[in-house]
């Protein structure tokens, strides 16, 4: 209360041109201080929209990896099913069945290999070449291998050979679980 009498007394002293210039750098103190403090809530509430829109990207984001998680793992589980009904399951015994199947001639060379997909499987590539074929023999074929679950086609190279025929490549795939996993039942 006491700080409240000084200043009065000082105001009470003063000239009205004194007063006058006193009151209007108040009003110009309390407008730089409103000013100021109205800049360092504008800052902060931007600075914090930034975070928040950074935020829900990385949600976003992360929404979007536990989906294709989750469809990674059913796609797995999937493919475990399918091993497990195919123990025995070679990709060179099967080609082989398929050829004889559908009456074909692969060219000669053709062999698997094995080439790492992941951490649980790895992927066996068969690659062949067949030569003097009709359009419509390439059709049973794909249509054929498309029925098979456990194999998939990887690639498919076309060529005219002329005479309604056609020279094609194709390669298949399928998944082999890497040792190991199906002991600990991973």
């Amino acid at each position: 209360m006491e700080f409240f009498v000084k200043i009065a007394i000082f105001l009470q002293h003063l000239t009205k041109k004194q007063f006058q210039q006193y009151f209007f750098m108040f009003l110009c103190s309390v407008c730089v201080v409103m000013g100021g403090m109205m800049y360092w809530i504008y800052i902060q509430s931007t600075n914090l929209l930034f975070e928040i829109k950074k935020i829900e990207a990385l949600s976003q984001k992360s929404n979007k990896i536990i989906v294709d998680n989750e469809r990674m793992q059913q796609e797995a589980r999937r493919v475990q099913e399918i091993f497990d009904q195919n123990k025995d399951f070679t990709i060179k015994s099967f080609f082989e069945t398929f050829c004889k199947e559908q009456g074909l001639n692969p060219e000669p060379g053709w062999s698997s290999r094995v080439e790492e997909s992941n951490d649980r499987f790895d992927e066996v590539v068969l690659a062949a070449t067949f030569k003097k074929q009709l359009t419509e023999k390439l059709v049973k074929i794909l249509v054929a291998l498309d029925k098979k679950d456990i194999v998939y086609i990887k690639d498919l190279t076309i060529r005219n050979e002329g005479d309604k025929r056609i020279a094609f490549d194709i390669t298949i795939a399928t998944k082999n679980m890497k040792k190991g996993f199906e002991q600990r039942g991973l």
